[in-house]
């Protein structure tokens, strides 16, 4: 997709104007870039992206995420190399780090979490003990942890791991994974999530 094709769709009302930017952003186009081609833009969707992009440091921030993970890593060293990079996206900017279409902001991402537990509500996959894999910060485990029996987070960055103990570790169970040797009972689990 080329930025012309994230802005389109975004002015055409078929994607958010955080998802829009994220993906403008992350792609390596330039805010000022971004501001001259939305110069023609009317409507409530191009004002949105104006206001996102007046916080640039939220934009440097998210850029500096986005740089740190290399999510086409492979061999020996792509585990270590995916670890390494999540938990310096977590130094920089925990809820970037989890989900680059919060732009950093945590009421984003709070909304954002809010609409998926909706979603799952809404086809009645709230139940049980669920695990979530690839937890982070733990924003999704802690949202469903009210809502049904227990949830296991797992994530494979340690600091994103003791970030969500910080945050949520009253609510929910969080530990560090490679993925590779889940030594987990078959039928354990009612709901498995891999989100973002």
């Amino acid at each position: 997709m080329t930025d012309a094709d994230a802005l389109a769709l975004c002015l055409a009302g078929r994607i958010s104007a955080p998802v829009a930017l994220a993906r403008l952003v992350l792609g390596g186009v330039a805010p000022d870039l971004i501001e001259g081609r939305l110069a023609g833009a009317h409507g409530p969707d191009g004002e949105v992206l104006r206001r996102l992009l007046a916080d640039r440091g939220a934009l440097g921030r998210l850029a500096e995420v986005g740089a740190c993970v290399d999510h086409g890593a492979h061999g020996r060293g792509a585990l270590a190399a995916l670890r390494d990079g999540f938990d310096r996206a977590a130094a920089i900017s925990p809820e970037a780090g989890v989900a680059a279409y919060s732009l950093g902001d945590p009421e984003l991402l709070r909304a954002a979490t809010e609409e998926l537990v909706a979603w799952l509500a809404a086809r009645g996959l709230l139940r049980g003990d669920v695990l979530d894999l690839g937890c982070g910060i733990g924003r999704v485990a802690a949202a469903l942890a009210p809502r049904v029996g227990s949830v296991l987070g797992l994530d494979i960055a340690p600091r994103m791991v003791a970030e969500a103990r910080r945050r949520h570790g009253g609510s929910a169970r969080f530990a560090v994974t490679d993925g590779t040797r889940l030594a987990l009972p078959d039928e354990s689990f009612d709901l498995v999530l891999a989100v973002d």
